[in-house]
C-alpha cells in the first residue's frame, strides 16, 4: 500500500491518508498491522464477521440438519440447539470456540439468537405441539396411499359428501339439546 510508504518515508498518518486519500483509522491499522508482522500479507479489507465459530459451509449444515430435524416432528429446543452447536464445534475442533462455551459445555444464547437471526427464513423456536407417538408411526407412506385409494373408491360410487351447512346446521341442533338437557338437570325445574 503506498500510504504506507508514504508513512515509512516520514509523512505523518494524517497528511498521507488526506494526499491518498484513505481514512485515517484504517491507515493507522495497517501500519500497526505493519509494524508487528513487517508485512501487510495477514491484514484483511474490510470488516470481518464478529463472532463467528462456524464457516458459513458448516453452518448451511447444521441450519439443513435443523431443518430435517423438524421435518421428522424431532424439533430442537433453544437448549438443545446450543448443546448440539457445542457438540459440532467441538467435535469439527473449531479452534475459535469462546472460553464460555468450554466452560458451559453449551453455546452461548446471545450467539444462538444471533445465528437464528441470520436464519430466520430457514428456522424458527417455537413450542413444539405433543404429538403422539401412534400419530407420528401412523402417517406413513402405506397408509396415505390406502387412504386415497379409498377416497378414489368412494368418488368412482358417486358418494357426495355432505356439506358444510348440513354439518354446521346438525351440529347446532345437538349443541342447543344437550345445553337445553344440562339446563333442565341444574334447575330442576321440571319435578
Amino acid at each position: 500500500m503506498s500510504a504506507v510508504k508514504l508513512i515509512e518515508n516520514g509523512f505523518s498518518i494524517c497528511n498521507a491518508a488526506k494526499q491518498k486519500g484513505v481514512n485515517y483509522s484504517t491507515l493507522s491499522r495497517y501500519v500497526k498491522i505493519k509494524s508487528t508482522t513487517g508485512t501487510l500479507d495477514t491484514a484483511s479489507i474490510g470488516y470481518k464477521k464478529t463472532r463467528q465459530v462456524f464457516l458459513d459451509e458448516l453452518e448451511s449444515l447444521l441450519v439443513d440438519y435443523l431443518v430435517h430435524a423438524a421435518r421428522t416432528v424431532h424439533g430442537l429446543t433453544i437448549t438443545e440447539l446450543r448443546t448440539l452447536d457445542y457438540d459440532l464445534a467441538v467435535a469439527n475442533e473449531i479452534d475459535a470456540i469462546p472460553p464460555m462455551w468450554s466452560e458451559n459445555h453449551v453455546a452461548g444464547e446471545e450467539w444462538a439468537y444471533s445465528f437464528m437471526k441470520r436464519h430466520k427464513h430457514e428456522i424458527a423456536v417455537r413450542t413444539p405441539e405433543p404429538t403422539s407417538i401412534q400419530r407420528m408411526t401412523n402417517f406413513n407412506e402405506d397408509n396415505v396411499n390406502i387412504f386415497f385409494s379409498n377416497l378414489e373408491t368412494a368418488l368412482a360410487r358417486s358418494f357426495v359428501p355432505t356439506t358444510v351447512r348440513e354439518r354446521v346446521i346438525r351440529t347446532e341442533d345437538a349443541i342447543g339439546q344437550s345445553t337445553r338437557r344440562l339446563r333442565k338437570l341444574s334447575t330442576g325445574d321440571d319435578r
